[in-house]
């Protein structure tokens, strides 16, 4: 708001922000896909974090998606532009992929919008 009421002509069209599951600021990414500016995930996968959750992984086992693919699938669903990064080949051939899956359901959306603890924001703040 403050480069429209400095009269900036030409506005961000991008911002990269930190989105995954442990810090899902939704309110933050609604006002500025509001704006139309499109957000990019900064650590989506969160350095290898989701291949080690037991939440990630009961629920990616369940669909038969690799924790990757699945947070991977739930970014896309909302329209995050997301670049994941592997030194792994197979890991790499399956990130690929991920657009080419079905979107999730509801329920599992809401699942994973919910794993972020409400002191996780306020700890991240304080960094």
């Amino acid at each position: 708001e403050k480069l429209l009421q400095a009269n900036i002509r030409i506005l961000p069209i991008v911002n990269q922000l930190e989105v995954n599951p442990w810090m899902y600021r939704k309110d933050t990414i609604e006002y500025f896909q509001q704006q139309n500016m499109h957000i990019v995930a900064y650590k989506p996968l969160l350095r290898g974090k989701a291949a080690t959750d037991p939440k990630v992984l009961e629920l990616s086992n369940t669909l038969q998606l690799s924790p990757g693919q699945l947070l991977i699938r739930w970014l896309l669903d909302k329209s995050i532009i997301v670049i994941p990064r592997s030194q792994n080949e197979e890991r790499m051939h399956q990130n690929l992929h991920s657009p080419d899956l079905k979107p999730l359901d509801s329920e599992t959306t809401h699942f994973l919008d919910s794993i972020m603890a409400p002191d996780d924001l306020a700890n991240f703040d304080e960094h």
